[in-house]
């Protein structure tokens, strides 16, 4: 059977530039093995809009899997379909972790401030991470328009993936940082309440775990690829 592709789906952000570190870890592992990065456009979308936009490409891919991390969660559930082998969640959530009620709050200005190192290491990528680390976490950020990253955050407010998570035929497996001040143990908590039986794989990491622990999760993705295939 062909070797599934690996599918990575960004944060926030919605870029993809952040998975560098893990795509260069995955190539050093398995050169062989197909991997790439979506991003999402640069507007203000949804998920309902987002799922739209991206199904037919991802329906075109073949087989694959996806991996999904922090805003993408219910996004993948979404879209994972016959060609899924199956899914990865890192460090993200089925419904808003966070009080909804928030939303009324959200406002483009809340992100058009510089993003300064202390309150990055402190949310996103821990008191470890490398100055380099920090500085790309900041620039991909401000790339963003602050109204997309506005939008997308009352998107996570108001999302509920349960319903998607209980249609999910492919295999899931849950990756936990344990140092995740951004989501805590909520998210994962309601996961295992839907799904008693998930595999989880927990890592010492900060909520950007896949930059963060890129060696350690590649080699995780590399075995899941070879049992999914």
């Amino acid at each position: 059977m062909a070797q599934p592709q690996l599918i990575l789906m960004p944060g926030m952000d919605g870029t993809g530039l952040l998975f560098r570190p893990l795509l260069a870890a995955l190539r050093a592992l398995r050169p062989d093995l197909s991997a790439r990065a979506l991003s999402y456009p640069m507007e203000e979308l949804d998920y309902e809009a987002l799922q739209t936009r991206l199904a037919p490409e991802i329906a075109d891919l073949g087989p694959h899997v996806l991996v999904a991390e922090s805003f993408s969660g219910p996004l993948a559930l979404r879209l994972a379909g016959p060609q899924t082998r199956g899914v990865v969640l890192a460090a993200t959530f089925v419904r808003t972790p966070v009080d909804a009620r928030l939303e009324s709050l959200v406002r483009p200005a809340m992100f058009e401030l510089r993003f300064h190192g202390p309150a990055l290491r402190a949310m996103l990528v821990g008191w470890d991470a490398s100055a380099e680390l920090v500085e790309e976490v900041a620039a991909t950020i401000t790339s963003v328009p602050a109204s997309v990253l506005a939008h997308r955050l009352r998107a996570i407010l108001r999302v509920d993936a349960r319903p998607d998570l209980e249609r999910l035929k492919a295999p899931l497996v849950y990756l936990h940082a344990e140092r995740d001040r951004t989501l805590g143990a909520s998210a994962l908590r309601d996961l295992l309440a839907q799904r008693p039986e998930l595999e989880v794989h927990r890592l010492d990491a900060p909520h950007l775990a896949l930059q963060t622990r890129a060696e350690d999760c590649a080699r995780l993705l590399v075995e899941l690829v070879e049992r999914w295939r």
